[in-house]
């Protein structure tokens, strides 16, 4: 350098020095953008297998994804399969996740789909394909059973930019799925959920009845072990006094057999079974109407239930409004229903049901949601005869005019069946 200014080589090494530090600028430009990008794709998984999670660890949503719609037990338009074909990793069912309104019954608009191309994108991600496949054994159908439940995945496929290249990788999902399989092998499926998780060390085990109201037996909920399905009894008199209530949260109230008469009178001489005023009660199905149930044929109009157990807390809220009451926070809804407060038989059998219990939330209404039944003397069950009573929580604060039974939802107590995991 001289007086008068910079050297040409000055000036060449200066601009050497810039044009490096700008490509090393540009460079690390490139690579924090890469990085941003990476860290978004993973947000993205992560997000997208939280969604898909929270949707089949809920009995509904997981039901309407692929059962379809209809109530519990009852799909409007039965999904039929062979396990023998769909139980390879290069097999399954294509299914898609929707959710579900309030009541369980309908899927809504919100879906993710790999078939759907209005529905198979997640913000950065690109959903293939969702299948559920039965893995555990090829090549054999399942054995007739009016119900019964298996493990199986769920496996989604999706695609990912990233520098340029397109990768493809999945998520699955470990599920129960409680079917039926008639006598030619072809299983309709009735619902899911999550497998069962490891219960923490030393908490209290939760065990409860859960009642369907329709005449398949319910599945039980996310992380709950299935222990037996049955029938839903109510509560028994014998003699017109002594009375035999079964709480219907409790597991005292699935009896795995139905019986007309479920009792035996004895004396310190004899016993008898089905005396005159011996009657059981037993909640119905969506089959059952008012009137009289034919003996031989009463057992297909009976409520089913499920026992399940789990190490999880169960807390039960009435609204008495209209509105559902909102589970605590931390806590997450088992299922929502209508407040179930007694039934009063026609001898005068009794069976309070505590508000405490699961089974004060039933999730569907009947104004009469019970069946009188007799022995086997005469065998019949009755509905709704004139002197039986159901009584449900109200919303009502002043007196009104009587209503028709059948648009009586809107003057009831909601509520809900809250879960708490230890």
């Amino acid at each position: 350098m001289n007086q008068r200014g910079f050297s040409l080589v000055s000036v060449m090494v200066a601009a050497g020095l810039v044009g490096g530090l700008a490509l090393a600028v540009m460079q690390i430009t490139k690579n924090s953008q890469t990085g941003l990008k990476f860290a978004e794709s993973i947000s993205d998984e992560i997000d997208l297998r939280e969604n898909i999670k929270a949707i089949v660890s809920n009995p509904s949503f997981c039901r309407l994804s692929i059962a379809g719609n209809g109530a519990e037990g009852s799909p409007s338009s039965p999904v039929i399969f062979k396990k023998n074909l769909n139980d390879q990793d290069n097999e399954g069912l294509d299914i898609e996740f929707f959710l579900g309104n309030q009541l369980g019954t309908a899927r809504t608009t919100k879906k993710y789909s790999g078939s759907d191309s209005s529905a198979n994108t997640y913000n950065g991600l690109t959903i293939k394909s969702i299948k559920l496949i039965f893995d555990n054994g090829t090549g054999f159908n399942y054995s007739t059973s009016s119900f019964h439940q298996d493990i199986a995945k769920i496996r989604l496929v999706f695609e990912k930019k990233y520098d340029k290249a397109i990768r493809e990788k999945q998520m699955d999902f470990q599920t129960t799925v409680s079917m039926q399989t008639d006598v030619l092998g072809n299983s309709t499926l009735l619902g899911c959920n999550l497998t069962p998780a490891n219960a923490p060390a030393g908490a209290p085990l939760n065990i409860i009845a859960i009642h369907s109201q329709t005449s398949s037996p319910p599945g039980c909920p996310a992380d709950w072990d299935l222990l037996w399905s049955g029938y839903s009894f109510f509560t028994a008199i014998g003699g017109q006094s002594s009375n035999a209530r079964a709480d219907l949260g409790s597991p005292g109230s699935c009896l795995e057999t139905f019986k007309h008469q479920p009792m035996i009178e004895c004396t310190t001489s004899t016993c008898d079974y089905h005396t005159s005023n011996d009657f059981s009660y037993w909640l119905t199905n969506t089959n059952a109407n008012t009137g009289t149930i034919n003996g031989s044929s009463a057992m297909g109009y009976i409520s089913r239930c499920s026992v399940c157990a789990a190490k999880i807390q169960t807390l039960t809220r009435h609204s008495f409004s209209g509105a559902t009451p909102v589970c605590p926070a931390g806590w997450s809804s088992l299922w929502v229903g209508y407040t179930f407060m007694t039934g009063v038989g026609g001898l005068g059998s009794n069976a309070n049901q505590d508000l405490a219990s699961t089974g004060s939330c039933l999730k569907l209404f009947r104004p009469m949601p019970f069946a009188e039944c007799e022995g086997p003397g005469i065998g019949n069950c009755d509905v709704a005869t004139g002197d039986d009573f159901a009584y449900w929580g109200t919303n009502r604060s002043v007196d009104e005019s009587p209503v028709p039974a059948n648009t009586a939802t809107s003057k009831l107590s909601r509520c809900n069946v809250c879960s708490l995991g230890y």
